[in-house]
């Protein structure tokens, strides 16, 4: 899909701290491993760095991690960057690798997307500088998932300071450290003046705003703010009509999918999840909800990354056809579903709502804040979500 933010022209030119404007809610938590909310994980990967990082072509680039190779089919060996230190001061090493690793797998952590590391067995500690990952089986796109998901944490802050002061004063490694978390409101973080990347970071520091949607334009257009990253389509003529602002648009891999209860009630049917997506007009609501930035998907790999298969194709809208399974799964007169969603997405909630409702699927929309939207789907009282 296309991204889209929108910054005042003159505002990169005038300002030292670059104001982003972000959720509409804080964090629940600061400590990566119990967070995976998209837009929160942006927002640590300025104090927290992984072992590999992500580019904008999607492709893996080194990051903590110089460099790394299969031993064999079940051992992945990662040479790591020296002369890094966390922002206070601790050494980054091979310990802090294996601490993270370990506190994203421990179930206590409850790391929300532990399925996928499911594949690592153990991590070991070779010398400072050197550790290996043992898997279970073999996992040749580990290294994705480890540079998608793991930041690396510092194990002695948190034996000294505990999980629960590490969590609202994170300490990592990345181009900003923290400084305040005024919750509700935002979080501030100034430039780390030790950060190993020459030339980085291009501000002396950065402020995560919270603001809901229609304050995010507000504080732009007024140049509150410099930069919104989730700019909502029903304010993009505005935006664009605006003579301090401008849209700015890139390629992407921000995807956009469903996640489905299938443990329960109706969607623990085939045919009902089979009319779920014919139900759905993937072209009408890209239109409608991003004015055509984006294409419809057949899964959650975009072009070049990993996985993707152009061979694919999404589902066709066919309401028809999605009341005929509705029907043969003892549903003849339609389903209720309960939908849990984030603010951000309550536009896309009511365009799939009235498509839905042609094909004889009503849905029962609850919005969550980013807070706790891990926490309520974790608790499994829905039948679906949504979002990216």
């Amino acid at each position: 899909m296309l991204a889209a933010a929108a910054s005042p022209l003159s505002a990169l030119e005038r300002r030292d701290i670059l104001v982003v404007s972000d959720d509409v809610a804080d964090p629940a938590t600061l400590d990566p491993p119990k967070q995976f909310v998209e837009k929160n994980y942006t927002l640590l990967q300025q104090m927290f760095e992984g072992l590999a990082r992500i580019d904008n072509q999607g492709r893996i680039q080194p990051a903590l991690a110089t460099d790394w190779s299969w031993r064999d089919a079940k051992t992945l060996e990662l040479q790591l960057r020296r002369g890094v230190s966390f922002h206070n001061g601790e050494p980054f090493d091979a310990e802090a690798v294996r601490f993270s690793i370990e506190r994203y797998l421990d179930p206590k952590t409850g790391f929300p997307a532990a399925g996928f590391l499911n594949s690592i067995e153990g991590v070991a500690v070779v010398d400072p500088f050197t550790v290996r990952i043992k898997t279970k089986y073999p996992d040749g796109i580990l290294i994705n998932w480890l540079a998608a998901l793991v930041l690396i944490s510092p194990p002695r802050y948190f034996a000294e300071r505990g999980e629960a002061y590490a969590a609202e004063h994170p300490v990592g490694t990345g181009p900003f450290r923290f400084v305040a978390w005024e919750k509700g409101r935002q979080i501030a973080m100034q430039a780390n003046e030790r950060y190993w990347a020459p030339g980085r970071p291009r501000f002396k520091g950065l402020t995560f705003r919270f603001l809901p949607p229609d304050g995010q334009v507000e504080a732009l257009l007024k140049g509150d703010v410099d930069v919104v990253t989730e700019l909502p389509g029903t304010y993009t003529l505005q935006v664009m009509k605006s003579r301090v602002a401008r849209i700015v648009k890139k390629q992407s891999f921000y995807t956009v999918g469903g996640s489905i209860n299938i443990s329960t009630g109706p969607l623990s049917d085939l045919r009902v999840r089979r009319a779920l997506n014919l139900a759905i007009d993937r072209e009408e609501l890209i239109r409608y909800d991003l004015l055509g930035n984006g294409r419809p998907l057949a899964t959650l790999t975009m072009p070049g990354e990993i996985g993707h298969n152009p061979a694919l194709k999404p589902y066709p809208y066919d309401p028809q056809e999605a009341r005929r399974l509705l029907k043969a799964a003892g549903y003849p007169d339609g389903v209720r579903l309960k939908v849990i969603i984030k603010y951000q997405t309550e536009r896309s909630a009511k365009i799939l709502a009235k498509q839905m409702e042609r094909a004889g699927i009503t849905l029962q929309v609850h919005k969550s804040p980013d807070a706790t939207l891990s926490r309520d789907i974790q608790a499994g009282t829905w039948d679906f979500t949504f979002g990216g």
